[in-house]
């Protein structure tokens, strides 16, 4: 059975004289001043009727302070063991006892049956401390974030078309299976045709003419699905992914033709960039370089 403090700990905690040292230390006796929230922890960690035998192993405390120090320092699993190894100060942190190492599997099976509601309830206690002794007045927030790559192809609206027209012909074979005398004719290949074309085109009269014909077989079969899902609306799952692809293939078509026919302007906040990751959005760094981005999302991108 766990315990939950470490009954003695070194007198030399934490006695290295450096900022980091200082800041941990801080953290340390914030922690010991608010002994509740071992409870917290103890209530998602210990099994119940657990009998008083077998090896301890880490603590409660032990446990939460190991996991402060992997999200303070944004480490893997590996790097905390490692760090829980070699380094005093985070030894100390985390009061391990003497000869306990924790490997990375052991740490992680304990350290994740944190629950996250936890976590949230031992920051809101942080915060009203802080709010409390006027260390935070929380009028000005600052938010980090990073971003990551968007896993779409490049956002030519030719291929955002094509992407349409494949979704929805999937669609309406689907509902001819379970529909057989619903009629439908598939236009894929001939949509296929046009992209390739307006792709390999050259001169804005061609590729506006092949632009026009993409989307005049694009709004076609749009106008199809919509009867169907008006028609069968029984088929709730069905109906379900055509109410989400019929709002955002519209978006498609709409900025195909400002862009492609009318020669209009799109605003980057305004334009679709993907049929399957609509949340993608369009990071403009400078004006000779543009990136995609989801909310946490980075890549490469063409305006073409």
């Amino acid at each position: 059975m766990r315990m939950k403090r470490t009954s003695q700990m070194s007198i030399y905690e934490i006695s290295v004289n450096h900022e980091i040292a200082h800041e941990l230390g801080k953290i340390s006796g914030w922690m010991d001043n608010h002994l509740e929230i071992l409870n917290w922890v103890e209530a998602d960690i210990q099994r119940k009727n657990l009998k008083d035998t077998g090896r301890s192993g880490m603590t409660i405390e032990s446990i939460l302070r190991s996991g402060l120090l992997l999200r303070y320092w944004q480490w893997t699993y590996d790097e905390l063991a490692f760090h829980l190894t070699d380094s005093a100060v985070n030894r100390g942190f985390s009061r391990l006892p003497l000869r306990l190492y924790p490997k990375a599997s052991a740490l992680q099976g304990a350290i994740s049956l944190i629950r996250a509601e936890t976590w949230e309830r031992i920051s809101q206690l942080l915060v009203r401390g802080a709010l409390e002794t006027k260390l935070e007045s929380a009028k000005v927030i600052r938010i980090d974030s990073t971003v990551t790559d968007s896993p779409i192809h490049a956002p030519w609206d030719s291929s955002l078309l094509g992407d349409a027209v494949r979704v929805m012909s999937r669609m309406m074979q689907d509902a001819r299976q379970r529909c057989p005398e619903l009629s439908y004719t598939c236009h894929q290949r001939v949509v296929k045709k046009l992209v390739t074309a307006i792709r390999n085109c050259k001169g804005d009269e061609k590729r506006r003419a092949y632009y026009k014909k993409l989307i005049k077989y694009t709004r076609k079969i749009s106008g199809i699905v919509q009867d169907t899902m008006l028609m069968h609306g029984e088929w709730s799952d069905w109906v379900a992914k055509a109410a989400h692809y019929l709002p955002l293939i519209g978006r498609i078509i709409d900025q195909a033709e400002r862009r492609a026919v009318k020669g209009e302007k799109v605003l980057a906040a305004e334009k679709l960039t993907s049929l399957f990751e609509p949340h993608t959005d369009i990071i403009v760094k400078d004006k000779r370089c543009v990136q995609l981005a989801t909310r946490s999302t980075l890549a490469a991108a063409s305006t073409a």
